[in-house]
């Protein structure tokens, strides 16, 4: 393939470019391939055709006329033409007119693209494009497009892209005229091209026409009505409907503040004429604060004509008024009028009585009912403290007028605190003169009267009263001489008199008060009671607070009324608040003053604490006395310096009634502190009356010894705990390689009487060393015969296999030594994978063996043997390590062994066998002798028995 180049500027519009180049004679030529490479700024390039001439003066026509694009592929195959000819038609100009129309927003930033068809082709997609703004509102654009002759215009299709800020184009027509011919073509369209319909096809005309009506403006006046929040500052919209059509939503807006209460506010749009107007709808979006409206009228001009319609509405257009719509139809009419009723002024007086806590914090509302309608709910606010006790606040209602006043319904909405109201009285009057009473004298209170918030109560043409005065009363609370008798509770008292009479549940309070052995006084207020108080109601409210802070000791209450000076007793002498079902107490009158508990009795808690290691405790010791007649109630022990020490006996003082005979106490602790377990030996009771009772204890409390209690029930002269042992526990690691642990060792002891659990085996020191003996001293209860030790670690540290020889127990108490052997690995990875054994009691056998001294009589064979008993067998035992020699079975040499094994009675015989391993494996046995280490018994045999290849094992009987 050859590249067409000749250094100058080729293939330009309608121009001829020449190109000279060498090849090899190929004959007549049939086709050529030709391409461009598509680069560059405007690579299309529409080729008309080639003509190629050889050096005989023979040519070949090559005709294409099309064009070579990405669209119509970049390269081509041409077959040769015998004679020249028109490859293209040539190219018209047409002029393209663009008419876009008179609207409000007509004009387009979009870009705009045409296609034409004729009878004979089509141009292709076009841009309109050219200097300046086009497409603008009731503007026309021209514009050229030079395309080969495609006949008589059918249609054209026309569109833009959506692009731009504004695309939106209302598009009124397009003219196209023939340069060639100066026929023209007309297009109507008066639509707009938006959103999903921004192409359109046209169908052509043959005449001109008017596409699209023209525009009328309108006049638009809103009035506002005179209602209190009438104005909006939500977004308002209007639609005009008429003979002709509708104007579309049109949104309401203007510089300044628009739809203000009682005000006029005058729009102005354009839109086509819409004929006689017959309605409208107007409404808002309800966005923005306060966007309720009163609407009172609207009034529509066409200013063209001067005819006027009135559309009268007079009603709310809001969520939370009239009918809660905010869109409304209104008909027309062709006279003006009164849309909504005149605005009355009422002044709203009210009364707030006089008891304790009667004003409110929390807000007010009203609602007045007349003949002629309501005022809809309104609330009663205005600066400074409103709703004050026995104070009159005075309030301004603007509504409609509502007539005769039958009722109101007045309510508070609980907020704030001390939302509880004593509503006197409410007292209306009208800008007429006219004035209405509304007496209530009720609570408006959650928690008071009927316990609602809300009253409707009826009109009356009078004043009256509403409520009783109050009287003062002196109350008089004496707290009893008892521990804890005082409280920190919240206390309340309700007074009950004669027939139906009662006060208000009363807070007493006037500092620091209900201290132990104090009085009290207060002054409080209530209604009247009558001449006799017949019963008195206390109430502790307890929150917030613990339970051993709440319950009070009430010696008696004393109660005097001011007006007649009368006085009554109310006699308690008991807690109240003990329990939570105790939290209130009615005490019935009495004419006389009285005596109502008996003196308190001192009683001595002797508590002695034991002497094993870690008996002593930190924690909260607490003790109960339960005594024939009451108990005590809970009594912490505590005092100045070290109480509870291992050892020590600590006496405590507690004073309360006289309990009578003690048969049993409660004692324990609350766990807390480093080391909080304790070992209590006994506790001794006495009293100031010459009375004295023993507990014996002796146990722990611990939540980790013994049954695990921390708190238990002691009975007089009961039966004691365990006796406590002292244990010695020695643990024999053994010889094998890698044989100590790092692991954390423990112990569990197992006797005819009980058991101790989980000892851990710690003496800050480097244990559990191979070939090492360890020394721990345990304190624990008598168990008596230890029958099973079982010994196991946690697995935990590096390398913690551990190879355990033996344990011997030693209780000190009655020099009793036991022996436990193991031999076995404690190991997840060696032996049979367990690191828990249960040992059983065993013994020490102490095995002499004396090589003779013959010559070679010495031996470095491993040597084995088996143990023969009255009581059973042992397993092969290998004689790892001489206790007196490092070279073991010397000639001449006595041998010591110490084997753990279980108890197997009086050794008869026993079994020796070498391996026959190592230089000079031969071996001379003179005699053996073994001994029971605990009993004492010792049996032998004289041997003088070779060991080689013949014979490797042999039977010894021992006597």
């Amino acid at each position: 393939m050859t590249k067409l180049e000749n250094e100058l500027d080729n293939f330009e519009r309608n121009k001829v470019d020449v190109f000279r180049f060498q090849g090899i004679d190929i004959g007549n030529i049939s086709k050529i391939r030709i391409r461009q490479d598509d680069s560059g700024i405007g690579a299309s390039w529409f080729l008309d055709k080639i003509i190629v001439a050889n050096g005989s003066g023979q040519s070949f026509y090559f005709l294409h006329g099309k064009w070579l694009d990405k669209d119509n592929g970049i390269s081509a195959e041409i077959e040769a033409q015998p004679n020249d000819g028109i490859a293209s038609l040539p190219l018209i100009m047409y002029r393209v007119d663009v008419f876009t129309g008179d609207r409000r927003g007509a004009g387009t930033d979009a870009k705009v693209t045409i296609e034409l068809y004729g009878d004979t082709g089509r141009s292709g997609p076009k841009i309109l494009e050219g200097p300046g703004d086009c497409f603008e509102r009731n503007k026309h654009d021209t514009f050229g497009i030079e395309i080969p002759e495609i006949g008589k215009l059918t249609k054209i299709r026309i569109g833009h892209d959506n692009s731009g800020f504004g695309a939106s184009w209302f598009l009124d027509k397009v003219v196209i005229t023939s340069e060639k011919t100066q026929e023209k073509w007309y297009f109507m369209l008066g639509d707009w091209l938006e959103g999903d319909h921004c192409e359109k096809e046209l169908a052509s005309c043959s005449e001109d026409g008017t596409p699209s009506l023209p525009l009328v403006k309108y006049q638009i006046d809103v009035t506002t009505g005179d209602r209190r929040g009438a104005g909006t500052d939500a977004n308002v919209f209007i639609v005009l409907y008429g003979t002709a059509g509708d104007s579309g939503k049109k949104i309401l807006d203007g510089p300044g503040n628009n739809f203000e209460r009682k005000q006029t506010d005058v729009f102005g749009f354009e839109c086509v004429d819409l004929g006689e107007l017959k309605k409208i709808q107007i409404g808002h979006d309800n966005s923005g604060f306060g966007a309720s409206w009163f609407l009172d009228k609207v009034v529509v001009t066409n200013q063209q004509s001067g005819t006027k319609w009135y559309f009268l509405c007079g009603r709310w257009l809001a969520k939370d008024e009239d009918d809660h719509s905010i869109v409304r139809e209104l008909p027309a009419s062709n006279e003006d009028g009164v849309a909504s009723a005149p605005m009355v002024s009422y002044k709203v007086s009210v009364t707030t009585g006089d008891r304790r806590g009667a004003g409110t914090d929390a807000n007010v509302f009203i609602t007045l009912f007349g003949s002629e309608g309501d005022s809809g709910e309104r609330q009663l606010e205005k600066p400074g403290n409103n709703f004050e006790r026995n104070k009159t606040d005075i309030f301004g209602l603007e509504c409609v007028a509502l007539g005769e006043l039958q009722r109101i319904i007045i309510r508070h909405d609980g907020s704030g605190v001390g939302a509880g109201w004593f509503l006197d009285k409410v007292v209306v009057e009208a800008g007429t003169g006219e004035r209405w009473y509304f007496p209530c004298g009720r609570w408006l209170d959650v928690s008071e009267d009927d316990r609602q918030i809300t009253r409707e109560i009826g009109a009356v043409k009078e004043d009256v009263t509403t409520y009783l005065p109050l009287v003062n009363y002196r109350v008089t609370a004496i707290t009893g001489d008892r521990l804890g008798a005082g409280t920190d509770a919240t206390v309340y008292l309700t007074l009950y008199g004669e027939g139906e009479a009662r006060s208000e549940e009363i807070r007493l309070e006037n500092g620091s008060n209900f201290k132990r052995g104090g009085t009290d006084v207060f002054g409080v207020q209530s209604v009247y009671l009558g001449e006799k108080i017949t019963k008195a109601r206390i109430r502790l409210d307890p929150s917030g607070l613990a339970s051993l802070s709440c319950a009070w000791f009430l010696d008696k209450i004393i109660v005097t009324c001011e007006k007649d000076q009368t006085t009554s007793y109310f006699l308690c002498g008991d807690w109240i608040g003990k329990k939570k079902s105790t939290m209130t107490r009615e005490i019935p009158a009495s004419d006389k003053d009285g005596k109502t508990y008996s003196p308190l009795i001192t009683y001595s808690v002797t508590i002695t604490t034991g002497t094993c290691r870690g008996a002593g405790t930190d924690s909260e010791v607490f003790i109960i006395l339960y005594g024939k007649k009451k108990d005590s109630g809970k009594r912490l022990l505590g005092g100045p310096g070290s109480t509870f020490e291992r050892g020590k006996t600590d006496t405590f003082e507690l004073k309360c009634g006289d309990l009578g005979d003690v048969k049993r106490i409660r004692i324990g602790h609350d766990g807390t502190g480093i080391g909080s377990g304790w070992f209590c030996e006994q506790v001794v009771v006495q009293n100031s009356a010459g009375g004295k009772w023993s507990f014996p204890c002796r146990r722990w409390f611990d939540t980790h010894e013994g049954d695990k209690l921390i708190e238990r029930e002691l009975f007089v002269d009961g039966e004691p705990g365990p006796a406590l042992a002292n244990y010695q526990i020695t643990v024999f690691t053994g010889h094998k390689n890698h044989a100590g642990t790092d692991a954390n060792v423990f112990a569990t002891l197992i006797g005819t009487l009980g058991r101790i659990d989980k000892v851990s085996l710690d003496n800050d020191k480097n244990n559990f060393e191979k070939g090492k003996e360890d020394l721990f001293r345990v304190q624990g209860i008598d168990i008596g015969e230890i029958k099973q030790v079982i010994m196991e670690h946690d697995n935990s540290g590096p390398g913690p296999a551990w190879y355990l020889d033996k344990v011997v127990i030693i209780v000190q108490e009655r020099q009793l030594r036991t022996i436990f052997p193991c031999n076995k690995w404690l190991a997840t990875d060696k032996g049979d994978g367990q690191i828990s054994r249960t040992l059983l009691p065993g013994t020490i056998y102490l095995l002499s063996i004396t090589t003779g001294t013959d010559m070679g009589a010495g031996t470095d064979a491993d040597i084995y043997v088996k143990l023969f008993g009255k009581k059973g067998n042992s397993e092969e035992i290998k004689l790892k390590k001489s206790i007196n020699h490092k070279n073991k079975f010397e000639a001449g040499k006595t041998d010591l062994f110490s084997l753990g094994q279980p108890d197997y009675g009086e050794i008869t015989s026993i079994s020796v066998r070498s391996n026959d391993k190592g230089a000079g494996s031969d071996w001379l046995i003179d005699r053996i002798e073994i001994m029971n280490d605990i009993t004492g018994i010792t049996t032998k045999a004289k041997c003088n028995f070779w060991f080689g290849k013949k014979k490797l094992e042999q039977k010894f009987n021992l006597s």
